[in-house]
């Protein structure tokens, strides 16, 4: 019996799931829709939306260079679905209110409960110090999943953006700066608490020391963006991590005063896509991210012969050690003894016979005198051994038949 299979020679790397669960094994190759919108981005060196992949809270595109995908995330919805599922509603925040936004501030004296903060339109983070009380600020935020399309991807650029409207001074450098951490426990934005805060991680952090504040008198005295790269936090989400959010603080906890205050998403502002095109004007908390998509897995169709009726799926090795080789094309390909050795071998000593009259001869047959160059004619049984009629034959002897073509030309 001999089974053509395609056996993929590549596993493919686990995916970031939603809270809890360990990831597991995702489809490997881009979707047909994303590999059009690349080659049509690097066709006419623009960005080019890949809108089979919209959800409420993210936008696709395909990156002119036709090979890597930028994700654009908010922390609340910016569209809805419609009814019929089919395709999505832009939301009119005017008329809407929308929930689950994943963005809210603490801090340890008289905001110690998230309760009373997580619908500001503002986010507070770093230290203060007024009236001779010293106040520690921490912002909370949380984007969502990284989609399980991109699972093996290699996070070229991860950038959160965050419009900073205000801060105790400004200028290219105040401070220790501002850190954002990758959070590794579970939290909410109406429960947290002071003493409940979950825990975080060094890994991957970034500290930005800017400020911009519009009643300051140095440079930088306007409202605009200040811009946190994530790389190797949201390259750990695609491997795999659980998206717990990123919690922002200030760089030295100890430090008299340096504080920044951000726009969140209920402060509204610009929502439309590309948000890309809403930065320098005032903007909710974005997260923009350029995926290299991995390389598809290596599939290697090739066919292998067994003698029994194949009941279950070999493994690649024990199929590939099982296959025969099957030109292609025009290839020529020689048979020496070493190959025919093999694809007996294969048989398992099963002998494979065809009779003179399973052979699409014509009846008058042909020595390849005509002009084809085919010899056509059925051959001669010159000599059988044993002969017949033989007693006494060893049951492992060997069986052979000499067989004459009509030129003389002898085959065994």
């Amino acid at each position: 019996m001999a089974l053509t299979l395609p056996i993929s020679l590549m596993s493919v790397p686990a995916i970031a799931q939603e809270p809890t669960p360990t990831p597991t094994t995702p489809s490997s190759a881009p979707a047909a829709p994303t590999g059009k919108a690349l080659a049509q981005a690097k066709k006419d060196n623009r960005r080019v939306e890949i809108k089979s992949m919209r959800s409420e809270r993210a936008t696709f595109y395909a990156n002119p260079d036709g090979k890597t995908v930028r994700m654009e995330m908010h922390t609340q919805p910016i569209r809805v679905k419609n009814a019929d599922g089919k395709g999505f509603t832009p939301i009119d925040t005017t008329l809407v209110e929308v929930d689950g936004g994943m963005d809210t501030w603490i801090n340890h004296v008289d905001y110690q409960e998230s309760w009373n903060t997580f619908n500001q339109d503002q986010i507070v983070v770093g230290k203060s110090y007024a009236s001779n009380i010293a106040k520690r600020w921490r912002g909370y935020l949380q984007f969502p999943n990284i989609p399980a399309e991109f699972a093996g991807s290699t996070v070229q650029n991860a950038d959160m953006h965050l419009w900073n409207y205000q801060s105790n001074e400004c200028g290219i450098s105040v401070g220790s700066g501002i850190t954002a951490r990758r959070i590794t426990s579970f939290w909410d934005d109406l429960e947290l608490t002071w003493n409940t805060q979950p825990t975080v991680s060094n890994t991957g952090a970034d500290t930005e020391f800017g400020a911009y504040s519009e009643d300051c008198t140095g440079s930088m005295n306007y409202a605009w963006d200040l811009t946190h790269s994530l790389n190797g936090i949201v390259q750990e989400w695609v491997n795999g991590a659980t998206n717990y959010g990123i919690r922002l603080t200030v760089g030295n906890e100890s430090e008299l005063r340096n504080w920044r205050r951000y726009r969140s998403e209920d402060a509204g502002g610009c929502r439309t896509t590309p948000l890309e095109e809403c930065k320098g004007q005032t903007h909710p908390p974005i997260l923009t991210v350029d995926f290299e998509l991995p390389e598809p897995p290596v599939v290697d169709g090739f066919t292998f012969m067994s003698p029994d009726p194949i009941t279950s799926l070999p493994t690649y090795e024990e199929a590939r050690a099982r296959s025969i080789y099957e030109p292609t094309g025009s290839e020529r390909t020689t048979i020496d003894n070493t190959f025919a050795g093999q694809i007996a071998g294969q048989r398992e000593g099963e002998a494979f016979e065809v009779a003179a009259d399973e052979l699409d001869l014509d009846p008058e047959g042909s020595d390849g005198d005509n002009g084809t160059g085919e010899d056509t004619g059925a051959p001669q049984v010159v000599s059988v051994e044993p002969v017949n009629g033989a007693v006494d034959v060893p049951l492992d002897a060997k069986l052979k038949a000499v067989c004459v073509k009509s030129k003389g030309t002898s085959m065994r």
